[in-house]
Parts: structure tokens; C-alpha cells; sequence
């Protein structure tokens, strides 16, 4: 029969057959790579002395208070994760008491203008000069007591920053609308505060590893294979190796890979950013997590990069606020001023002429680009942390972060991390400290 068929016939036959056998081999590779998208635990908790089944919530509290109860219960619904009752019931075994106080629930934009230089909004592709930086703060006071014997089993604030820079008319004109930010921030918080709760006698939350971009048809609109560098890093995350997973996606920020295009390394390099702010994370360096997570966003300008910024300082700032002399510290030193002068001090900028450049140097351009940079003083604009003074910025000397420049320092008002504005990101001197990979 088969020698009966036509010529086109057979040759359709065929195409379907290698068609059957490319989805095959992708499925398997599905399931193989799925490995890749590793996460990343933050820390084990330690065990309470109470396990909570039961909670009754005896007030809720504060400010926009209808519409966050009306969000809590919706998300207590989905999470399912404890049993809260409507009334409070005559056995008080096993039952807990909670009480939740909205402290902040605000949401507020600014605009501000894209500077003309022709060769970042090369990069940028935005036909608009604009930029709309949107803010949000929530937070909630929650507390916990045993019912039967009245005792504190847990009192703390919990807080969801949030901060993201839209570009582009496209952009900002398909902006979520403020109420359902607030809605997606308020529901957000509720189930990291009552996966907190339940976090204290079960597994934690995890945060995912990315893979990155693969180049090529496949990857671009079939399957994605992701860069094979960034891929190499996690599995050296997988393996407990965190300084060697730093140097190989540090591999990925000093070139991108042969014939790899501007678009793709673009995500890549965000990627690596990215997954270093993870490990970061882990390692507890809250300061040095959040500058990856800002130059993550600067590049690609994500959501959970923005997230994962705004709860990085969070953690920063609530691991500092109990020091003492904090305030002190960061009180900025007032410039001697001679009299009968006047002094004026002037903010060095760089000159960012619209000269062709390879892609590393026009990735570096949104950097170093004080624009899109993520600024912490605009969401807590009166800690004592940023009112008075910033943090030092990380030192980038240290293996498994970027080199230092001082003279590309662009913004020093908030936090930043300088770039060098080399044909490679990274100096041949760090590249050479990286760890042997014999046998890996």
C-alpha cells in the first residue's frame, strides 16, 4: 500500500511523522529540565512550642479595614490552611486568638521624563519620553494569643513595599488600575502572613531559580531551553556550591554567548541578576540581594523582580531598625562652608553620547541609568534610614559579586550598584579567580 501512495503523500506522512517525534523529544526535555527551575529555601524556622488548628479573630482594625477583611477571608478560602470561626466558641481547646490592625494601605504614582539620549532608548524602544513610577505600602499588625491561658504567641508587623517603573505609552496605558494593586499587594500580604504562621511547623516557602533565555526558533516560541551558564549555576545551587553558582552567572554578565542577540541577553543578563539576589537572599545579605533584584528590573522590568526588591529592604530595615546607633551612623556630615562664600556642590553626571556600541556597553547604559533604578527613599521616605542618610553601597571587591568603579557611580541618593562601562562588564582579573570546574 505504501508503494501506492503518491510522492506528496509520502512526503506529508513524513513531515507528520518527524513532527510526532520533535513534540516527543520536547516532552521528555520538559520533564528533564523541569529540574532546572530550582528553588532556593530562605532559611529553616524553628519550631514553636504552640501548633495553631482553630482561630477566632476577636478585632480587625484600621484604615480601609471592610475591603481588607472582605480580601483576608477570600484568601483564607483559598489557602486552607486553618479553620477560622465566626463566633467565639465555649471550648477554648486548642484555639487562638488573633487580632489585625491595617497600619498602611496607600498607593501613589509619579512621572517623570525619559532623558534624550538616543542610545539608551535604542535599548528601551520606547516611543514616549515618559516614565510612571508607582508606589505601594501595606501593612498589617497582627497578634496572636493562646485562648486558654491569654499567652502572646506572636505580635508583628508585616509589610508588602512595592515599587515598579512602567516605560513606554504601551506600557503605562495597560497599568493596572489602583484598586486592583492594592487588592493584588493586600491579598499578596495575607497569604505571606498566614503562610508565615504556618511556615513555624511545616516546610518554607521557596523562591525559584530562573534558567534564562535559550537562543534559536525553539526556544524563542516552542519550548525554552534557557542559557545553558545560568542553567550550570543552578545546579551548583543545587549541589550547596553558592559561591561557584555566583561566578558562573557572573560568566554570563561579563559576555553574552557567540551570535547571542541584544533581546535575549538582555533577559539573561537580568536572569543572572536575578538568581544572585536569590542566593543572596538566602544567605541573609538583604541589602546586597535587593541592589541584584534593581538591576534585575532595570533590564526587564518584571513584577516579581520589583517584589522581590521591595521585601529584600524590608527585611533590611527591620533587621536594622533595633541598632541603636543606627541614626547616627547614617546622619550625613554637613560641608564646611567658608564665610562670606557661597558654596554650590554639583551632582557629577554621565555624558551618554548616541555613539554605536556593542551590547554589552548598551546594556550598560540601563544600569547605571539612575531613572530605573528602584528607590527605596520614596517608599519608606520617613525611616530614619533613608530621611537622614543611606546605606554605604555593597562593596563589589568580594568573589561572587561585580567590580566596583566609584568614578561610574551614578546615583547617590538611594541605594545603587556602579558598572563599569567596558566592552565587558567584568574585569579579566575576576575572570581568572573563577573556581576550577574540572569534573563538573
Amino acid at each position: 500500500m505504501d508503494q501506492m501512495l503518491p510522492r506528496p503523500v509520502k512526503r506529508i506522512y513524513f513531515f507528520l511523522l518527524l513532527l510526532n517525534l520533535t513534540v516527543l523529544l520536547s516532552g521528555c526535555f520538559f520533564f528533564s529540565s523541569s529540574k532546572e527551575n530550582l528553588s532556593v529555601t530562605p532559611g529553616k524556622p524553628s519550631k514553636d512550642l504552640y501548633k495553631i488548628q482553630k482561630i477566632y479573630i476577636q478585632s480587625f482594625t484600621g484604615p480601609n479595614v471592610a475591603e481588607t477583611e472582605k480580601l483576608f477571608f477570600e484568601t483564607v478560602e483559598e489557602q486552607e490552611i486553618f479553620t477560622f470561626l465566626d463566633r467565639l466558641p465555649n471550648d477554648y481547646h486548642d484555639l487562638t486568638i488573633m487580632r489585625l490592625e491595617v497600619i498602611d494601605s496607600n498607593i501613589w504614582e509619579n512621572e517623570e521624563k525619559l532623558l534624550e539620549y538616543e542610545s539608551l532608548r535604542e535599548v528601551v524602544k520606547s516611543s514616549t519620553d515618559t516614565i510612571k513610577r508607582r508606589n505601594a505600602i501595606i501593612s498589617i499588625k497582627v497578634s496572636l494569643y493562646e485562648a486558654e491561658s491569654g499567652k502572646l504567641l506572636l505580635r508583628k508587623l508585616y509589610s508588602q513595599p512595592f515599587q515598579q517603573i512602567y516605560i513606554g505609552e504601551e506600557s503605562i496605558n495597560n497599568l493596572m488600575d489602583q484598586k486592583m494593586e492594592i487588592q493584588r499587594l493586600t491579598k499578596l500580604l495575607i497569604y505571606q502572613l498566614l503562610t508565615d504562621i504556618h511556615e513555624r511547623e511545616s516546610e518554607p516557602v521557596e523562591m525559584e531559580l530562573e534558567i534564562g533565555q535559550g537562543e534559536g526558533f525553539i526556544s524563542r516560541y516552542l519550548l525554552n531551553f534557557g542559557e545553558d551558564r545560568i542553567k550550570k549555576g543552578n545546579r551548583f545551587v543545587r549541589s550547596g556550591d553558592y559561591e561557584r553558582a555566583k561566578w558562573m552567572w557572573q560568566l554570563v554578565l561579563y559576555k553574552p554567548n557567540k551570535n547571542e542577540s541584544l533581546d535575549v541577553y538582555k533577559i539573561n543578563r537580568a536572569s543572572a541578576y536575578y538568581n544572585l539576589g536569590v542566593v543572596h537572599n538566602k544567605q541573609g545579605k538583604w541589602l546586597e540581594a535587593a541592589n541584584m533584584f534593581s538591576l534585575a528590573n532595570r533590564l526587564n522590568q518584571k513584577l516579581k523582580y520589583a517584589q522581590a526588591w521591595g521585601n529584600s529592604m524590608q527585611k533590611w530595615l527591620d533587621e536594622h531598625k533595633s541598632a541603636s546607633d543606627f541614626v547616627d551612623n547614617l546622619s550625613p556630615s554637613k560641608p564646611e562652608i567658608s564665610k562670606g562664600k557661597v558654596q554650590t556642590v554639583q551632582k557629577e553626571t554621565i555624558k551618554l553620547e548616541p555613539v554605536k556600541m556593542n551590547d554589552s556597553k548598551k546594556l550598560g547604559l540601563l544600569e547605571r541609568n539612575d531613572q530605573l533604578l528602584l528607590k527605596a527613599r520614596e517608599l519608606w521616605p520617613l525611616e530614619p534610614a533613608f530621611k537622614y542618610g543611606v546605606p554605604q553601597p555593597v562593596q563589589l571587591d568580594k568573589p561572587g559579586v561585580l567590580l566596583e568603579d566609584p568614578e561610574l557611580e551614578m546615583e547617590v541618593d538611594d541605594i545603587t550598584i556602579p558598572v563599569k562601562d567596558d566592552d565587558a562588564i567584568l574585569g579579566d582579573d575576576l575572570i581568572k579567580k573563577v573556581p576550577s570546574q574540572s569534573g563538573q
